[in-house]
């Protein structure tokens, strides 16, 4: 029976025509790729009309959310708001997209609906409707509270702010000239070290001197309950900022700074100059905050072991201080030598890693720089 079912033609009956993948595709449309949408403005070396203000409330460190508002000056048509994707001393774009939260965009009493860009997701578009004059967005940055969720920046008593995780920014504008006021609220009693200049202390909110973009989010910040502060210069130019969970972690003798002070010594003496006004080593005892070493230009942030300086003799060691201290050194000095300039060198856009461009070589020729990269980068070029 299979057999001569199997031999016997098919009979198509006279009112079902033959398929027509043609027919089939005008009565229903097959799948086609999404149109790719416009690209995001070039940055350009132009300032950007206004000042930025940006307010971090950095008091639930229960919960380590930091609650971002920030002030936005802006003209009616279309803009993009960016969150930056490169921060100073990372390798790579990671600046963690996914701890960014709650997006709220105002002018006035008026809720703004936004659009995230659909390739470039640290991308949001809006519309900014006529006679605005400045925008409130805000925002949540949710630290993990354990290793397993990421890099823990704050813990009930310890904290290590980076700038670049806290703000919008508008495309179409070097960094270099986007001008921002920050502010910051602190739990009360807790105390905080950075390179930026205060402007004014009202109750737990401090008021920074206004910077560049791309100085702010070069400048982090570390705060703590517990502080010490150690000059590791006869001028004070170079601060270690100590904080911890317990007072005793803090209690370096002489002979335990010594070394630091050594390093700042030794350092002027190899390359011959500093590339900075004042330095503050952030140095953070404790095996709770996330991180390592992440040098910036006038600062480092280090987390190193409560027991840095308790376990001295078993463990002695600066060279989580080193790395930090001389990276910068080599890549600021380095190529200043070789005819690089401060804007050349400088990240124009937190969108892309920090490129210079060097000087046309006499042999080599015109060849790229990088200003985030490793120490052989640096003594290649």
């Amino acid at each position: 029976m299979e057999r001569a079912l199997a031999d016997k033609p098919i009979e198509r009956s006279a009112a079902q025509p033959p398929f027509d993948r043609r027919d089939a595709s005008a009565a229903s449309p097959l799948p086609r790729p999404t149109a790719e949408p416009p690209p995001i403005v070039e940055p350009r070396d132009v300032p950007y009309p206004g000042l930025i203000r940006l307010e971090v409330d950095a008091t639930d460190t229960a919960r380590g959310i930091l609650s971002v508002r920030q002030t936005i000056p802006v003209r009616a048509g279309c803009l993009t708001l960016l969150y930056p994707k490169w921060i100073p001393g990372y390798h790579s774009p990671q600046n963690p997209l996914e701890l960014f939260a709650g997006l709220e965009i105002r002018t006035g009493d008026r809720v703004l609906p936004w659009r995230r860009d659909p390739v470039e997701v640290y991308a949001f578009h809006l519309d900014v409707p006529e006679n605005a004059e400045t925008l409130q967005a805000s925002f949540q940055f949710l630290s993990p509270t354990t290793s397993a969720q990421g890099e823990v920046v704050v813990t009930p008593d310890l904290m290590n702010l980076q700038w670049g995780r806290m703000l919008l920014y508008p495309a179409g504008h070097f960094s270099r000239q986007i001008r921002v006021q920050a502010q910051l609220k602190l739990p009360d009693g807790w105390r905080c070290a950075t390179v930026l200049e205060a402007a004014a202390t009202d109750g737990a909110w401090t008021t920074f001197q206004p910077a560049s973009l791309d100085g702010l989010v070069d400048s982090p910040v570390m705060a703590g309950r517990l502080v010490r502060e150690v000059p590791l210069d006869d001028e004070g130019a170079v601060v270690m900022a100590l904080f911890g969970h317990a007072a005793e972690a803090l209690q370096a003798s002489d002979a335990q700074v010594a070394p630091h002070r050594a390093l700042v010594t030794q350092a002027i003496r190899l390359f011959g100059s500093r590339h900075y006004d004042h330095y503050r080593f952030l140095v953070a005892l404790s095996d709770e905050l996330g991180g390592g070493g992440v040098e910036h230009h006038r600062s480092a942030e280090i987390v190193a072991p409560p027991t840095y300086f308790t376990e001295w003799d078993r463990a002695c060691t600066t060279a989580r201080c080193v790395r930090p201290r001389v990276h910068p050194l080599l890549e600021w000095q380095v190529p200043a030598r070789r005819g690089l300039v401060d804007a050349e060198l400088r990240a124009s856009d937190p969108q892309q890693p920090d490129v210079g461009v060097r000087r046309p070589d006499p042999v080599l020729g015109p060849r790229p720089y990088r200003a985030v990269g490793t120490l052989v980068d640096a003594v290649r070029h």
